[in-house]
């Protein structure tokens, strides 16, 4: 049995404060169908009906989608009535739906008046190409960040029609309009998610939809994602991890395989007939610590992803190739000191692993570790700056992304010591920074403006705690005569 469904909810779009935007729920259809053929579950009882809410976050998971916008002084054609500009103005797209899809324009009025300087963002939220000038933007210091050199966002009703098989499907979001410093691009967010319960089929769990690429749109195989919800201990949802839509993924613990329309607004879920298996992960350590989460996402070899959201939860799995895409870590130490690692696919990500049809099979997450110095020169002269980048690897496949360490998961980087000494033995500079912090990728080391030339050697010491422990790397760097 194929059960459709949808939901329309009002809006009110035009001018008004951040408060009356947040009053009114947008319109836009998601119907959602689901077979469900699990026997363990059986079908639902009642239909499963999505949800919009209209919030920038779903709890403290980033729940919203953002598009980049170029902006540039050329005025865009459909552009025809325009407000009396402070200053000088550059104009932008915004791009809602597929190909032919429709284009809103974005106008940023940079001005530097005494007394007024900043700039003011215009949205032709209808489309008719008159910008008036009740359309200018509010300022919400509520709404996200995503440039961190940028201030706050400028927050804008859109109310546009998209083509869809013949016909228009109505458009109508909150977005917000965040600026960089240098005003080369704006990033656009239209606000909220779909919220979908997955009925009574087995342990109580919801989904949400998250238009990833701000587009208005639901893509399989692209940039957006599904965060799964399991209830906390308290009876509310807790997020997941976020995991990018595909054809065939898991929701829920549940292998299934999705299907849109080609607006986007219509998704069919049905499940994956084929045999499954339970996986539990097993994290190799190098010293003793008590393992607090683990957060898996694998990829199987017909592209499915499935995702375990604690270390008790065993992974349901197709049998066959998978690999590990990405992981993320939770330990505590003897002495009380909590450590936090990100992993994401290393060299060996394409590799696949065999999984076989047997119950509670065991994998190796992480295996033994190794670092190594990477760096774009081998000579250097006096006086020059060398930036040195660290990779730390494990023969399971997966590279180190992040740690961090303190009292709680949220403690700060990881400190690094990259030292540049010469032959003796001797440090003739350093390098501050942590591992998974800003200068991770570069640890820069300045060559002394009167070191003799000779072979040196960078050295790089890392204390990674229980999962890799002590990890040291040596790298050899010319230096020539200035």
């Amino acid at each position: 049995m194929l059960t459709q469904f949808s939901t329309a909810q009002g809006f009110c779009p035009g001018g008004g404060s951040v408060t009356r935007f947040a009053q009114f729920a947008p319109r836009f259809r998601l119907a959602v169908g689901v077979l469900w053929a699990f026997p363990a579950f059986g079908a639902p009882a009642e239909p499963l009906h999505p949800s919009f809410v209209d919030s920038w976050l779903f709890g403290e998971t980033i729940a919203y989608g953002q598009q980049t916008v170029a902006l540039g002084s050329a005025r865009p054609d459909e552009v025809r009535i325009e407000p009396a500009y402070r200053g000088d103005p550059r104009y932008g797209r915004i791009r809602f739906g597929h190909d032919p899809g429709v284009c809103v324009a974005v106008v940023v009025d940079f001005a530097d008046e005494p007394g007024e300087a900043g700039f003011d963002v215009y949205v032709d939220g209808n489309g008719d190409g008159c910008i008036e000038p009740g359309e200018k933007a509010v300022r919400d210091p509520s709404a996200p960040t995503p440039l961190a050199t940028a201030s706050a966002a400028a927050v804008a009703g859109i109310s546009v029609a998209i083509p869809s098989e013949g016909g228009t499907v109505p458009f109508q979001r909150t977005v917000a309009v965040q600026v960089d410093a240098f005003g080369v691009v704006a990033i656009v967010m239209p606000r909220g998610y779909y919220r979908v319960a997955l009925g009574d089929l087995g342990p109580p769990a919801e989904a949400v939809l998250v238009d990833r690429d701000g587009d208005g749109v639901l893509t399989p195989d692209g940039n957006d994602g599904v965060l799964p919800l399991t209830p906390g201990s308290d009876g509310r949802p807790v997020p997941g991890d976020l995991v990018r839509l595909r054809r065939v993924t898991n929701l829920g613990g549940r292998v299934v395989e999705l299907a849109f329309d080609p607006l986007g607004t219509t998704l069919t879920v049905r499940p994956r007939p084929d045999a499954t298996t339970l996986v539990r992960p097993r994290v190799s350590m190098a010293e003793p610590a008590v393992l607090d989460h683990v957060a898996v996402l694998v990829i199987g070899e017909d592209g499915s992803t499935t995702r375990i959201g604690q270390i008790d939860e065993p992974i349901v799995l197709q049998v066959g190739g998978y690999r590990v895409a990405s992981c993320s870590l939770s330990m505590t130490d003897s002495v009380g000191t909590t450590w936090s690692y990100t992993l994401i696919e290393g060299q060996g990500g394409t590799n696949m692993h065999p999984l076989a049809q047997e119950p509670a099979q065991e994998w190796d997450l992480t295996g033994a570790w190794s670092m190594d110095i990477e760096t774009a020169v081998t000579t250097a002269r006096a006086g020059q700056v060398v930036s040195a980048s660290l990779k730390v690897r494990s023969d399971a496949g997966l590279e180190l992304s992040s740690c961090t360490s303190g009292v709680d998961a949220y403690g700060p980087p990881v400190p690094a010591e990259v030292r540049l000494v010469n032959a003796a033995g001797t440090e003739v500079a350093r390098a501050a920074g942590g591992f998974g912090c800003a200068t991770c990728g570069g640890h820069v080391l300045q060559v002394p403006d009167d070191a003799p030339a000779g072979q040196y050697r960078i050295v790089a010491t890392f204390r990674l705690g229980p999962l890799c422990g002590d990890l040291t790397s040596e790298r050899v760097l010319t230096v020539e005569p200035k």
